[in-house]
């Protein structure tokens, strides 16, 4: 372990984040390119051997990448163009932004891939996948055993729930009846304590409607923040706990330097272990029913939205009839393909979602495994997921993981 280069790196880090941080809840305007710029020249100057999982690091803070990557997380360098009665349709602004954007995205696909290349990887995917001990074929496999097992299923959902594509998530929320009152507070305090779990870092929650997303960004080790989009249904639960999943898992962390860089992989799959986990032992009846059916719809269609991915960096000059090959396996009409270059997993987050899936399939696994070892001593479980997952941060790979539930 180089000592010097992990605390060089945290630094980083840290700051990095509480800059994304600012830039999300205080709308300020920190050029992320130019941090991005000093870790890659710390990590192009270092041996970087012990810590594989940086290798994405390397690629996406690379100027070129960095460049791209914050362009299109701002919104506003692509809405001159779009009118304010567009900007009040959701369907039309998203048609438009994404048309706006869909040439920086391809640019910034194909820069990924040189830079994967120039690591000795054949392509972007494989590098991101090899760092967790996957292949392409594999997780292709793994994909559509999950969405041949559940296609019918979730075809009859979609049209026992009425959902469209157009309004694909405001639907999902609607499954749900309106939320009782409760504080996020409460049910937060209420889940650690019958998983006795006892948080080491600073949880700072922030609920507001005013959020554009849900996320969790660590600002140091003591320090996770929490913030929350508040919605109108108790679906809301779900993203709860999914981000207090997140957070959960960052304030266990044993050891410093770069055991608290959590790898995407695992820290994604982790944050839906404890959403399903969640909604299983604090729900009951038709409630727990519809929550269950909204992560069985919405992790297929994660599956999907991953195939397509993975095949869209084999051509991408195809992207709007991949988009309908693939979408269209949701048993329900796809209008604008055009749209696929607006969803932030071809561009911001890449190579990432087929993580919800894993962690779907694995949530179910883990939840039968501690009901038939522990039954209803949940603290049991919580003192599992802590000794076995959450106190190893980064030390943890996904395929150590894999090999224990699938």
């Amino acid at each position: 372990m180089n000592v010097m280069f992990e605390q060089s790196f945290m630094e980083l880090y840290w700051q990095r984040n509480e800059m994304q941080l600012q830039n999300y809840v205080s709308d300020s305007c920190n050029d992320l390119t130019v941090i991005d710029r000093k870790i890659y020249e710390l990590l192009s100057k270092s041996d970087i051997s012990c810590y594989p999982f940086l290798l994405r690091t390397i690629v996406d803070t690379s100027p070129d990448c960095s460049f791209l990557v914050n362009k299109i997380d701002n919104f506003k360098d692509y809405e001159k163009n779009i009118s304010d009665d567009d900007k009040k349709d959701t369907n039309q602004y998203k048609l438009k932004l994404a048309k706006a954007k869909k040439e920086d995205v391809i640019a910034l696909m194909r820069v990924r891939g040189e830079r994967a290349k120039a690591l000795d990887f054949r392509s972007y995917p494989e590098l991101v996948l090899s760092l967790d001990g996957l292949t392409k074929a594999k997780l292709r496999s793994i994909l559509k055993k999950h969405l041949d097992e559940n296609r019918d299923s979730v075809r009859s959902l979609i049209e026992q729930y009425q959902i469209k594509w157009p309004t694909w998530f405001s639907d999902l929320d609607n499954i749900c009846d309106s939320k009782n009152n409760y504080s996020s507070d409460e049910q937060v305090q209420y889940l650690l304590s019958k998983l006795g779990l006892n948080l080491k870092g600073n949880l700072k929650f922030k609920v507001s409607s005013d959020n554009f997303a849900s996320f969790v960004i660590p600002t140091s080790k003591e320090n996770i923040n929490v913030i929350i989009k508040e919605s109108n249904s108790s679906s809301e639960v779900l993203t709860l706990f999914h981000e207090l999943g997140h957070a959960i898992h960052y304030s266990m962390i044993e050891g410093s330097g770069l055991s608290n860089v959590l790898p995407p992989s695992i820290s994604e799959i982790m944050a839906v272990v404890m959403e399903y986990i969640a909604t299983q032992i604090l729900f009951e009846g038709d409630e727990r029913k519809k929550l269950n059916d909204i992560m069985l719809i919405d992790y297929t269609r994660c599956a999907i939205s991953s195939l397509f991915e993975l095949e869209l960096w084999e051509n991408i000059a195809g992207a709007e009839e991949l988009y309908m090959k693939h979408y269209s396996q949701l048993g329900i009409e796809i209008s604008n393909p055009s749209v696929w270059s607006s969803d932030s997993f071809r561009s911001i987050d890449v190579v990432y979602i087929h993580n919800y899936v894993l962690g779907y399939i694995i949530a179910k696994e883990l939840y039968k495994k501690f009901t038939d070892a522990y039954g209803d001593n949940f603290s049991r479980w919580g003192n599992w997921l802590v000794e076995n997952i959450y106190i190893h941060g980064s030390n943890l790979v996904l395929q150590d993981v894999m090999k224990i539930y699938i």
